[in-house]
């Protein structure tokens, strides 16, 4: 976490020298991440696994406008992911229930072409590398009138990136006060595939792991 906002600090220093300018702009910018996972897999319920997980989104963004109409933007963004299942009573056990979730930190890097619609309003798309930051994998399970949590490290069981097709809508006040929200669709299997092959030796069979992930967020332009 110390490395992103030393990241995010160099990032807006280093814009911040030219944005003298008046077609460039940067800012600071929050908002939060509403994401599951998609799973497609033999042996698996998608329902048992993917449900809808709140995280924290945060960073930095620089944008340079070529005319009124168009722009370019990048963006460095610490992004909370993942997935958190509801409780479920295990079906062959009588009494035994539990719930899950998948936390997923990534630095991703969006780069998005800016179309502006009309004073403030923009429709963006573009494309967004991510590199993850960790992973981990929690069970939280009771058994009567006992209980416990279990906590497992997964990052080597997935891919050290993935990329997404991000597409959105922003609008910016006139005071520099902006509204951002977002779709990242995207395009990588995210587990590797030593880990598929375990899992098959378990009777699991995964053809695909995909992040999905809406994300709301607000700043403001200097």
């Amino acid at each position: 976490m110390k490395k992103v906002i030393v990241l995010i600090c160099v990032m807006l220093l280093s814009i911040g020298v030219t944005s003298a300018q008046s077609r460039f702009s940067f800012g600071p910018k929050v908002g939060v991440n509403l994401s599951n996972l998609y799973i497609d897999a033999e042996g698996v319920d998608e329902g048992d696994i993917v449900g809808i997980k709140p995280g924290l989104l945060i960073g930095a963004f620089a944008e340079y406008d070529f005319t009124p109409a168009v722009g370019i933007s990048v963006d460095l963004l610490y992004s909370r992911e993942g997935t958190e299942s509801n409780r479920f009573d295990y079906p062959s056990q009588k009494g035994y229930s539990y719930e899950h979730k998948y936390s997923l930190q990534y630095l991703n890097i969006p780069v998005l072409v800016n179309f502006y619609l009309a004073r403030g309003l923009a429709i963006k798309a573009g494309i967004q590398p991510g590199i993850l930051l960790g992973a981990k994998y929690r069970v939280d399970w009771e058994y009567g009138a006992e209980s416990g949590t279990e906590t497992e490290d997964i990052k080597n069981d997935l891919r050290s990136y993935d990329i997404s097709i991000p597409i959105g809508l922003s609008y910016t006040f006139d005071y520099g006060l902006f509204i951002d929200g977002r779709y990242n669709l995207s395009l990588c299997d995210i587990m590797n595939q030593s880990t598929k092959h375990e899992l098959e030796l378990d009777g699991v069979s995964y053809h695909k792991l995909k992040n999905r992930t809406f994300s709301f967020s607000v700043g403001w332009k200097f």
